[in-house]
């Protein structure tokens, strides 16, 4: 009851790391602390992760995920007056689901941070770098379970990509493009239309926010197509222009919700997420733990992409 009220009352990242560097504000409890750090760990990592703005992580209590779905059932229209339709029945059952992966950061205030009064500072600076590795391996999992199921492609023609500045350069058609065929395919409703969201290399970020003459009025292409169709832009550091790994040299429209795919962080109490303890002659360790899944939803039993997600190719 103590530690639900205490994790209750912290209102900011900057008041956790506060609460925690100064002995007894909270609890000298270290069990208590190692808690709060994975409060503020779980809280900062989804406030920079692109991957949890497409799919909003979702509380779950077991490791292993899986479900069926139908996509499509038959019912009666119209029923006669007086009559009852007959029970739905599920046209073609689909399967998917997923197994959680872990991701652990572990740091030390040792003693001899304590002694120079740097045990604040140690704090400040390994929740900071810890919420990073906690994002980047969350981004990691989404962004390659999205990029695997794309349904379509757009494909920017060599010279025409969007930092090219080409004179055939076209970033805002080949976007609509990307719309056109996701509008085209999939089943996407009006309240799904207001939750779209471009992925893209960070590398481009300023041609999108760059302003250009559009419909006779200066304004960037972000934010036109913000305010006429309400996409939601989301740059990223996970691509390699060169390679063949991350999102490569490509950006993604994706429809984000649950009906496109489903992240998943453990909150089942059998594996404890906050540990800490005495290491003698060191100081005291720190481990938090983040367990999570990600399951992209089929379209069918046949067709495994998702026609919510558009590749446009080449964009770098």
């Amino acid at each position: 009851m103590q530690l639900a009220y205490m994790v209750c009352t912290v209102v900011s990242f900057d008041d956790i790391v506060r609460r925690i560097s100064l002995e007894g504000e909270i609890t000298s409890d270290d069990v208590i602390k190692a808690e709060i750090i994975k409060q503020a760990l779980y809280k900062q990592s989804n406030l920079l992760s692109v991957g949890t703005k497409i799919l909003p992580p979702k509380p779950w209590a077991q490791l292993d995920a899986k479900w069926t779905f139908p996509t499509e059932v038959d019912g009666e229209f119209p029923v006669p007056e007086g009559a009852v339709a007959m029970r739905s029945r599920p046209v073609q059952q689909v399967e998917w689901g997923a197994v959680m992966q872990m991701a652990e950061f572990r740091f030390a205030i040792t003693d001899w941070a304590k002694a120079r009064q740097q045990a604040n500072l140690t704090v400040q600076q390994m929740i900071k770098r810890g919420a990073e590795w906690f994002q980047e391996c969350e981004d990691s999992q989404i962004l390659d379970a999205i990029y695997a199921r794309v349904g379509n492609t757009v494909s920017v023609s060599p010279g025409n990509e969007w930092d090219a500045a080409g004179v055939s350069t076209d970033p805002e058609k080949d976007i609509m493009d990307a719309w056109a065929e996701i509008l085209d395919h999939s089943n996407i409703g009006l309240e799904d239309m207001k939750n779209v969201a471009l992925v893209y290399p960070a590398k481009v970020d300023n041609v999108l926010r760059g302003l250009k003459l559009i419909g006779n009025i200066q304004t960037s292409l972000m934010s036109y197509l913000k305010g006429s169709y309400g996409f939601t832009f989301l740059p990223t550091r996970y691509y390699d222009e060169a390679g063949s790994t991350k999102l490569q040299d490509d950006a993604l429209l994706v429809v984000s919700g649950d009906a496109t795919g489903i992240h998943g962080v453990y909150s089942g109490g059998a594996i404890p997420l906050s540990e800490t303890w005495r290491e003698n002659g060191r100081g005291q360790e720190f481990l938090t733990k983040k367990l999570f899944f990600t399951a992209m939803q089929p379209e069918s039993t046949s067709v495994t992409n998702s026609y919510r997600v558009v590749k446009i190719a080449n964009v770098i």
